[in-house]
């Protein structure tokens, strides 16, 4: 290869990735300046994933193009976005049961604004970011499947989320825009907000009981046991008075379950615990 060639390879991995020359030189080298294979392995390593789209213009128009027809297929009559009849279709196409905690990463990666909504630039940006209608002669709805099911696969380990899809032009800012907790982390997060009623900063206690027995069953890295969540509802539907769940809560809670040992005992009382969480422990262990 000449070293015009590699020159061009270089400066093109750097652009779509952010990374130095001297970062980038080790996986061009290896790749023998394939700049795709170079980017497979930066993407691999980096960031957990192997498959990102990189699309060109004319590649991203016919996916769009795709993608788009299908979402026609579901959204509403009269409003250019997909509701509760429509996503129940979708849903149904998909093999995903609509109680199910498959709904929550279908809708984080969809970017969904509320339960069972969902908007055309979210469907498309997000089955593209997924790898849907990029490469494969599959039937799309086949593709969704499949991508979906590498999805679970990703959230079942708390895996790498997949960078956000923003075209060639700005794959570097994607990479940085792309969550460094795992899957399941980001979702559990993302619920929050995604179930939070509009204009109101806090959830509902019977919601946020309700997306706790979606989520926490299949909570990776957790010893938390279902009599401690049982334990969990009872304080706070009998001792708490509390009549919504703010973000802080939500969010400590989860590692608060990933942290706490079976009988209680291991909580320090002086660490920055939301009180919610302190008064728990302490009625706990008044209850054993």
């Amino acid at each position: 290869m000449s070293r015009v060639s590699r020159s061009q390879g270089l400066k093109r991995f750097c652009e779509l990735t952010g990374a130095s020359d001297n970062a980038a030189y080790p996986y061009l080298h290896h790749a023998n300046y394939n700049v795709d294979h170079a980017l497979a392995m930066y993407l691999n390593e980096v960031y957990g994933v192997t498959d990102v789209p990189l699309l060109t213009p004319q590649q991203e128009k016919a996916a769009r193009k795709e993608l788009g027809a299908l979402f026609d297929k579901y959204r509403d009559a009269d409003d250019d976005t997909i509701s509760s009849e429509g996503a129940l279709r979708m849903l149904s196409d998909l093999d995903i049961d609509p109680a199910s905690v498959d709904v929550l990463p279908l809708s984080y990666y969809l970017d969904s604004p509320g339960l069972g909504q969902f908007t055309r630039a979210g469907y498309v940006h997000g089955w593209i970011r997924l790898n849907v209608c990029v490469s494969s002669t599959e039937h799309v709805l086949a593709q969704q499947k499949d991508a979906f099911a590498r999805v679970m696969q990703a959230f079942a380990t708390d895996g790498p989320v997949r960078p956000p899809y923003m075209g060639l032009a700005s794959f570097a800012t994607a990479l940085r825009l792309t969550p460094k907790k795992g899957l399941y982390t980001t979702v559990y997060e993302y619920t929050f907000a995604f179930a939070r009623e509009e204009q109101q900063k806090n959830v509902p206690l019977d919601t946020a009981i309700t997306l706790w027995d979606l989520l926490l069953p299949h909570a990776p890295s957790s010893s938390f046991s279902t009599k401690q969540y049982e334990l969990w509802k009872r304080f706070l539907k009998e001792a708490s008075h509390l009549q919504v769940i703010s973000k802080d809560t939500w969010t400590q809670f989860l590692e608060f379950t990933r942290e706490i040992d079976g009988t209680f005992s291991n909580h320090d009382f002086e660490a920055a615990w939301p009180s919610i969480i302190d008064e728990f422990v302490a009625w706990v262990r008044e209850q054993i």
